[in-house]
């Protein structure tokens, strides 16, 4: 008998998820009292097995990052507290965030936080914070507004990283149609709210003479700076 690819998938990251299948069907039809317990042994299970996946190789993109530093150096850094709160809260970060992406976005920010001699600890806490509070969505907003073209006297071009665009217009386009579709304007509208988030956190403002144009702010193009992303590059 042949198995469908659904069928026959195992979780990459759990070597018992089978088992935990077969855990909840065991458990039969009378799902009222039984499935809770089942469904919520078998996500702590893979969670566990994810998280810590996910955050040793945090460690292990972290680790990657610093080999530039002289090993008496890091031993050092890693005296103080404060580098190691800033490192532990970047795992727990990174465990939690399902893109990979994003993950190396994080440690590309502990790790210039821990190597910018002119940058206090204290400051990557915060925009380790800030950046905490984005998804997926919100982060590629954020970095297609921070490429935005300049003119020589700072006022922007109405004109965007066209590579960048192409890769994520899926969250990026919409078509302004005369008639847009129910689909169309809630797609509008979720993008307006990821353009309200960044202005909530302070990453950009609205460019008040041109009707929905938004510039980066200081804070978010430190942000994009310390993930990696620059200006256009």
């Amino acid at each position: 008998m042949k198995h469908t690819a659904e069928e026959t998938k195992v979780h990459p990251l759990d070597e018992n998820y089978q088992d935990g299948i077969a855990a909840v069907a065991r458990a039969g039809f009378d799902w009222v009292p039984i499935f809770g317990n089942s469904i919520t042994e078998l996500i702590t299970s893979q969670l566990k097995n994810q998280w810590q996946h996910r955050a040793t190789q945090f460690m292990k993109n972290l680790e990657d990052r610093l080999q530039s530093l002289p090993i008496e150096q890091l031993k050092f850094l890693l005296q103080n507290e404060a580098i190691l709160s800033l490192i532990e809260k970047g795992a727990l970060l990174a465990a939690k965030s399902v893109s990979q992406q994003k993950r190396d976005y994080i440690a590309n920010l502990v790790s210039r936080g821990i190597t910018q001699q002119d940058l206090k600890t204290e400051m990557t806490h915060v925009l380790l914070d800030v950046f905490s509070e984005l998804n997926d969505s919100e982060i590629i907003w954020l970095i297609y507004i921070g490429k935005m073209k300049y003119s020589p006297n700072n006022v922007p071009k109405l004109s965007h990283d066209y590579l960048f665009y192409e890769l994520h217009k899926e969250v990026l386009s919409y078509q302004n149609k005369s008639k847009p579709s129910d689909e169309e304007l809630l797609m509008k509208d979720i993008q307006d709210w990821y353009k309200m988030r960044l202005i909530s956190l302070g990453l950009i403002e609205k460019f008040n003479p041109v009707p929905n144009f938004y510039l980066i702010t200081n804070l978010g193009r430190n942000l994009l700076s310390m993930i990696g992303i620059h200006e256009n590059e």
